[in-house]
């Protein structure tokens, strides 16, 4: 290999010592071309792969660069239409009338109404599919916070009135038995008391056989009032009903099915009860006043207003209790609430007549008669059976 100092001096040698020097190269075998003869060897630069990275670098960035760059303008693009566009909508005046949009309320409402109605039907339909369902009890479900009942001018929905006691017993604890009886139980024991209301329609009654039945309370009519002639007349049973109840220990209790018109006629009324029950020293029972609604329109009762009878009822209930006995007032869920003032005489003792498995009333009660048609060992046919709490 030459040095550099060879390279160098190699113009200073004369021809024949290039030739000399040839020769001696191609006889010692070693071939070379002449230095003059061949290119000079590239050097290799190395700086040269950085070089060519920084080149690939700028590419790529530069190429980053236009993307952004064109993307950034397609954003600026969208933009800019989209503000003509809203620009354009804006300027566009978008009018209704009031009959149009009226029209779409409308619709909305009646949509609206239609899709209740039918839940409300599918919701009917499934509860009155029930075993034992009833249009009251259904009531009842859909409306607890009402007294509905029904009247010449159809059903009237009374609020409940929370001053008044409620009713002091679980309906759930109520229990139809196979002969009809209806029993109370609580914590698996039977705390209700079986009772009956009889009049000479029973006829002749075995009261020996019906205390041995089970019944705990009787409550004997006394006599009634006529309700087109208003003349009172004596239950030709009612002493003997009073006599057999009471000897055979059944608590005992008289009514009297009222058609008076005027203080005056509760009085006479209240002096009925009080000779039924003048013979036997060991009665202690209730004076029952029978409030029921005659269906002949011309009957002297049913002239009287809601306020009248009310007041005659109440006028009732303070005497008695003046005479030292028991007022209890005896109604179906019309004459209750329909022909008296629920808000006062509720707060009475009631006896409460209303024939189903359901009871439906929602304050305090002395007694339920639930049924007309009960059959008991001792007396011939039906006979009323209530449930005495």
């Amino acid at each position: 290999m030459y040095t550099d100092d060879e390279i160098m001096d190699f113009d200073k040698t004369s021809g024949s010592e290039r030739k000399k020097s040839r020769k001696s190269q191609q006889s010692s075998g070693k071939k070379r071309d002449d230095y003059m003869d061949r290119k000079p060897a590239k050097r290799r630069n190395p700086l040269a792969p950085f070089t060519i990275a920084m080149c690939l670098i700028t590419v790529g960035s530069l190429s980053v660069s236009i993307l952004l760059a064109l993307g950034a303008y397609t954003q600026r693009k969208m933009e800019r239409e989209e503000a003509a566009y809203m620009e354009s909508m804006s300027s566009q005046e978008v009018t209704i009338t009031l009959d149009e949009l009226d029209a779409m309320k409308q619709a909305a409402y009646d949509q609206g109404a239609a899709d209740k109605k039918e839940e409300i039907y599918d919701y009917v339909k499934d509860y009155m599919s029930q075993p034992g369902a009833g249009s009251m009890a259904l009531f009842w479900e859909m409306y607890p916070e009402y007294v509905i009942y029904n009247t010449s001018g159809g059903y009237v929905f009374e609020p409940i009135n929370h001053d008044i006691p409620e009713l002091q017993i679980n309906r759930d604890n109520l229990t139809v038995c196979e002969n009809g009886e209806v029993k109370l139980y609580e914590n698996g024991v039977d705390v209700g008391h079986l009772g009956i209301d009889v009049s000479s329609y029973q006829g002749d009654i075995a009261w020996d056989e019906v205390a041995g039945a089970g019944v705990e309370y009787a409550y004997i009519r006394a006599g009634y009032r006529g309700y087109g002639t208003g003349k009172l007349v004596a239950d030709e049973k009612a002493d003997v009903n009073i006599n057999g109840a009471l000897s055979n220990g059944i608590n005992t209790g008289v009514y009297f099915f009222s058609q008076a018109i005027s203080e005056a006629e509760i009085d006479e009324e209240i002096q009925m009860l009080l000779d039924a029950v003048a013979p036997y020293d060991n009665y202690g029972g209730p004076f029952i006043i029978d409030v029921e609604k005659v269906e002949d329109s011309t009957a002297r009762g049913n002239q009287l207003s809601k306020e009248e009878r009310t007041q005659l009822v109440l006028y009732f209930c303070n005497r008695v209790r003046e005479l030292g006995y028991e007022p209890v007032i005896y109604g179906n869920l019309n004459s209750m609430f329909n022909m008296l003032d629920s808000s006062k005489v509720a707060t009475e003792t009631v006896w409460y007549a209303y024939y189903s498995d359901y009871l439906y009333y929602p304050y305090k009660l002395h007694g339920w008669q639930y049924t007309c048609t009960f059959s008991i060992p001792g007396i011939t046919g039906d006979v009323d059976a209530s449930i005495i709490f």
